[in-house]
Formats: structure tokens, C-alpha cells, sequence
């Protein structure tokens, strides 16, 4: 790093995209993300090849790092889109995109799931397409919309015990209001495709930071001549913005707001029903 640095400011010479890779990946490597960023301007367009894909993975978890998390999302999104990239930083960025966007965007309920529909859809083999379907079911489960969960749960054509569950438990709650309005046909018609044991909180990933770390064989930044192969792989958890710059990573756990309804709900809703009948 100390013989690419002055390059940068040395009068008559511009820094190929490989020096300056290399300059960024190591001062990443040693956090400091503000220079990093710096040291990365302009590496990220198209000209670039494969390193313009990585550089971008790299400004995103700099971002990331400095509590941006709304460029950190969007630099993730163009590494996943860049023409160079490979199938591995596709998957990678994908996932920590959309992992990000639940983050910090789950209010923003149907471009959430879209985002977390792509990834299942585009990477059925991943080693995150678990995670992300315990996201989408965590979505379901908390969107007080469930006349808009249900039509969603309707309108996705993927089969997944996590999505089933999920649309167990719209249906009881669209019951459970149609009986508290005095719609009984509808109440029963919705009530007896409910499971009689609802799906219970799900206890998801903690999110943390994905950032490679530098002590690691297969995490260490790549030489500027290197393959992705043997670039940063992110963590497979989801990441978050840190709390402050000294802590390398940071943790955040995912917790449900509201409590799922027990078996004896269904129970004494079909008791109502068969009641009021």
C-alpha cells in the first residue's frame, strides 16, 4: 500500500484500474473506509472488466461500514447488475442487498418481496435461499395488510413450506376478522384451509455486517491480478449498519413484533362458526 499511494496523487500518472483495486482492497482491509472509497472512484464503470464488479462490492460494504445504508444498497445492487461479474459476486451481492433493503426498508412491503422473490427465483441453489424465505415469511407474518399478503402469497409461483405457513396464517386472521363482522360464509370458507397449528415465530439470522475479513484465507481482499474465486466472500448473514467504525462487525437481531396465534385459536374460531351456524 505505501508504494500505491502516493501514486494517486503523483502528477502525470493515472493509476490503472488494478493499482487502484489493490490500493482500495487494502485500505479496507485496515478500515479505513473513507479513503477506501477514494482511492476507488471511477473503477466501478463498465471499462473496467471484473474489476469494476468487485471495486463496486467493495465501495458497498465501505458504505455499509459508514452508516450509509441507502448508497450501500444501491452500490450492491450495481455490483449484482454489473456486465463483468461473475455468477458468485452476483449471488453475493444479491443476497446482501436484499438483506439490507428488509433492513432498512421493510415497511416498503411489495418491493421487499419482489427483491426477495428475484433471489429464490434467480439462485434456487443457494446457500442463502433458506434465509431469504424465512424473510419473506417474516414479511407475511407482519404485514397488518393481509387482504395485500394474501394476493402476493397468491401471485408467487414458488413452492416453500416457509410461504405455506405464511398463508396459513393470512387466512386465519382474514377469518378471524370476516367472523368478527358477521360475515360467516366468508369466516368459514377462509377458516378451514388454516391449519389447525399455525406457524409459530420464527426465529431468524442474526444480521451482521458482511464484510471480508482480512485474516482469512478465502475472505482476504484479492491481488489485483487475482479471480474472484479467491476475492472477499460476504458473511452469510445479513448485514446492518454498524454502530460505530472501531467495531468490525455489528450485530442486530431480527425479532418478531407480533405473536402468532396459538392452536387454540383456530380451534375456538371453528367453534364460533360452527355456533353461529
Amino acid at each position: 500500500m505505501r508504494y500505491l499511494q502516493p501514486l494517486l496523487t503523483e502528477s502525470g500518472y493515472e493509476p490503472n484500474a488494478g493499482e487502484r483495486y489493490a490500493l482500495g482492497a487494502s485500505l479496507y482491509a485496515l478500515g479505513r473506509y473513507d479513503e477506501t472509497l477514494k482511492a476507488l472512484e471511477g473503477v466501478e464503470t463498465d471499462k473496467a472488466g471484473d474489476y469494476g464488479a468487485k471495486t463496486l462490492f467493495v465501495q458497498a460494504n465501505s458504505l455499509l461500514k459508514l452508516g450509509q445504508s441507502s448508497a450501500a444498497a444501491l452500490a450492491f445492487s450495481r455490483a449484482a447488475a454489473h456486465p463483468a461479474a461473475d455468477r458468485q459476486l452476483r449471488e453475493a451481492a444479491s443476497h446482501n442487498g436484499v438483506l439490507l433493503q428488509y433492513q432498512t426498508q421493510r415497511a416498503n412491503f411489495g418491493q421487499t418481496v419482489r427483491a426477495a422473490e428475484a433471489f429464490v427465483k434467480e439462485y434456487p441453489q443457494s446457500k442463502h435461499h433458506a434465509e431469504v424465505l424465512g424473510l419473506m415469511k417474516r414479511l407475511f407474518l407482519t404485514n397488518k395488510d393481509y387482504s395485500q399478503s394474501l394476493a402476493t402469497l397468491q401471485r408467487l409461483q414458488l413452492q416453500s413450506r416457509d410461504l405455506d405457513e405464511a398463508k396459513q396464517y393470512v387466512l386465519l386472521r382474514l377469518g378471524e376478522d370476516a367472523l368478527s363482522k358477521g360475515r360467516y360464509p366468508e369466516a368459514e370458507q377462509r377458516s378451514p384451509r388454516a391449519s389447525s397449528s399455525p406457524p409459530s415465530p420464527t426465529t431468524l439470522p442474526s444480521a451482521t455486517s458482511c464484510v471480508p475479513s482480512p485474516t482469512s484465507r478465502r475472505d482476504a481482499m484479492p491481488s489485483p491480478h487475482a479471480t474472484y474465486s479467491t476475492a472477499a466472500a460476504p458473511s452469510s448473514a445479513c448485514p446492518s449498519a454498524p454502530t460505530s467504525r472501531a467495531t468490525p462487525t455489528t450485530t442486530q437481531s431480527v425479532t418478531a413484533r407480533h405473536s402468532v396465534p396459538s392452536p387454540a385459536t383456530s380451534a375456538r374460531l371453528l367453534a364460533n362458526l360452527q355456533h353461529a351456524a
